[in-house]
């Protein structure tokens, strides 16, 4: 899913920029954000996410100080 995500910001932002294909690329880059924002910033904040470790495959975040 990873070179999916990849290919779907690259192509879908240069599409924005160009102002191209607009209806195509909007709603796969607003499925991005949302799984972004219900899987890492709501569980851990915003702002200030730090990398700590990775454990058993999973990623432990902590506050920046």
């Amino acid at each position: 899913m990873a070179w999916l995500t990849i290919l779907t910001e690259l192509i879908g932002g240069l599409a924005v920029l160009l102002g191209a294909f607009l209806p195509l690329v909007s709603l796969p880059m607003a499925v991005l954000l949302f799984a972004a924002i219900f899987t890492v910033h709501l569980p851990y904040g915003f702002s200030s996410i730090k990398l700590m470790s990775v454990t058993a495959g999973r990623a432990q975040f902590g506050r920046r100080l």
